[in-house]
């Protein structure tokens, strides 16, 4: 799927995207990467899988911020009628400029914001639910279901507290677990045998390994469904 301005230009198979794609925006995007489709190591091969059911449905979903500067007020559509649908064992890329909705879609997927128009309904359990509306238990189990890693993982993670930290607070949230069974339960999972004292100093992570673990903590509650945008740098 390719969005260009908040709009849903182009939703189609990778065989019918790499066949011929219908926005000028989409063209003018696979062009710039048709050089590593005809290399070797991208032969193009698909592999044809059997269809999975959906998992979350988006129905012509709107976002509008609103922006006062004293008495003027100015509209931001940030999404503009999107529809589409994600399936279960799938991954699936969503694909535009920064500034074209990408992000604000994926909060609102997970719950974190509210469109302002149309529906994004949940499928993963005995009955279909709509997110804006999910409140109380059912948001809760709505939230362990449905993860958001976060695009910029050194705003995301405060540098003063250990890995071990965070991967222990869905355990505390979801989990019911507290003190030090979820310590070392987040411990384990960031690898260490036991939890790392915060430093007082915040010594300097790299890169690869602050978006392994932004990355770790939206999977340690075992969602069926994790959103988030690209990571750059």
């Amino acid at each position: 799927m390719i969005m260009y301005e908040g709009r849903l230009v182009e939703d189609s198979t990778p065989e019918c995207l790499l066949d011929g794609p219908e926005h000028p925006y989409s063209r003018s995007l696979l062009d710039s990467y048709l050089e590593t489709f005809d290399t070797p190591d991208h032969p193009g091969e698909l592999v044809e899988k059997a269809v999975q059911p959906d998992v979350v449905t988006l129905t012509d979903v709107t976002k509008v911020y609103t922006r006062r500067q004293g008495f003027r007020t100015t509209h931001i559509d940030a999404v503009d009628g999107v529809s589409f649908s994600l399936r279960a064992g799938e991954v699936t890329a969503l694909v535009g400029a920064s500034g074209s909705g990408k992000s604000t879609l994926a909060k609102m997927i997970t719950g974190a914001e509210p469109p302002t128009a149309g529906a994004i309904t949940f499928h993963g359990g005995d009955r279909d639910l709509e997110v804006s509306k999910l409140r109380g238990t059912e948001l809760m189990a709505f939230r362990k279901k449905v993860q958001y890693v976060f695009q910029d993982p050194y705003t995301a993670l405060n540098p003063a507290r250990t890995v071990g930290h965070y991967l222990a607070r869905p355990v505390r949230k979801f989990d019911g677990l507290r003190g030090k069974a979820a310590e070392e339960t987040g411990a384990r999972a960031a690898g260490h045998g036991r939890a790392q004292p915060r430093p007082e100093v915040p010594a300097p992570v790299p890169l690869r390994a602050v978006r392994r673990s932004a990355t770790a903590r939206g999977d340690r509650p075992g969602p069926g469904l994790a959103t988030g945008a690209d990571h750059r740098g």
